[in-house]
């Protein structure tokens, strides 16, 4: 699939983003993965411009993963009274997990090639239409408190995955230039290639145990959801768990083994029509607060597809209201 060219600056015009009178100054945070797909200077500008009219803005800069969770935390520490990411699902990933219990609400500016969080929660996938969106919730202090799963000491906001799932996120952030020239397009080069690498996708290599004490069947493959759709290729999103929103507990959808060509009806029938998944034998799926993930005997997992290494068990929990976006 084409990837949808970035505009140049010269197309893009920053007095897009309407200026905004506000009731009182408020204390921004503005953080920015400068390797975000739709980074550039003249959009860092008309960004800061505007964010600069809501009140006392500070600016930090994210340089390697995992970079964004200490800068959030000291923004809290220090009073902010809202933290705005400009960057992909990893950054927000990393600002959620510090703002999780706290008072202090989170604006997204998508910048990444997917943008899974932003998308779902409604917010335009365009630094223009975003940034204008997000001024508007912070004159009229339009917030929303949404739920978020819980894998181990790792927030998530909309998925955890384990397995074949998580070994692709593993090869992808091995490949991030490729990434950040194909786009999403890169998850399914890197599918491909653990499949043309001997991955046993025969072998199951996790077990849940439920919080009402019913247990799962042995999974190659399970994707913990907290939020519906799973990703998007493009604009296409691609759904396995449809009745899961921000607002429901949990549930892992789950494969048994992967044969190539079952698997991939499942993965076209999530693009499709996601009602035909279940059709096949091969799906586990199931609603919970609380589960243990067992490894049989370990297991590779992501949270948000930031790849989290190699586990023998994982407690995953539902905490419902536990984060304030912008929306």
């Amino acid at each position: 699939m084409r990837k949808t060219p970035v505009p140049s600056p010269e197309r893009w015009r920053p007095a897009a983003i309407r200026p905004v009178s506000y009731p009182r100054d408020v204390r921004l945070l503005l953080i920015i993965n400068t390797y975000a797909t739709n980074y550039d200077l003249d959009r860092r500008r008309a960004v800061e411009a505007a964010l600069g009219a809501a009140g006392k803005l500070e600016v930090e800069e994210t340089h390697r993963h995992g970079h964004g969770l200490p800068i959030a935390q000291g923004a809290v520490n220090r009073g902010v009274d809202a933290i705005v990411v400009w960057g992909g699902d990893g950054t927000v990933n990393e600002a959620a997990n510090a703002l999780a219990g706290t008072s202090v609400p989170l604006g997204i500016i998508p910048g990444g090639s997917t943008n899974v969080t932003a998308r779902t929660l409604g917010i335009p996938n365009d630094v223009s239409r975003a940034t204008g969106f997000l001024l508007d919730s912070i004159e009229s202090n339009r917030t929303r408190r949404i739920g978020l799963g819980r894998a181990g000491e790792r927030y998530f906001t909309f998925s955890s995955g384990i397995g074949f799932d998580a070994a692709i996120v593993r090869e992808v952030e091995r490949r991030s230039m490729l990434k950040r020239t194909i786009g999403p397009s890169v998850y399914i080069a890197a599918a491909l290639a653990m499949a043309r690498r001997g991955f046993d996708r025969m072998k199951p290599t996790v077990r849940f145990h439920y919080d009402d004490g019913s247990t799962s069947p042995d999974l190659v493959l399970a994707i913990v959801s907290n939020s519906s759709p799973y990703t998007f290729l493009g604009n296409r999103p691609m759904v396995i768990s449809p009745g899961v929103d921000h607002a429901t507990p949990l549930e892992v959808f789950g494969l048994k083994k992967l044969p190539f060509p079952r698997t991939m009806a499942v993965a076209l029938a999530a693009f499709v029509k996601p009602s035909w998944i279940d059709a096949t034998s091969l799906v586990h799926r199931y609603r919970f607060v609380s589960a243990e993930a067992e490894g049989l005997p370990e297991f590779e997992m992501h949270v948000d597809a930031e790849y989290r290494g190699i586990r023998r068990s994982t407690w995953f929990h539902w905490e419902p209201e536990s984060l304030y976006v912008y929306v």
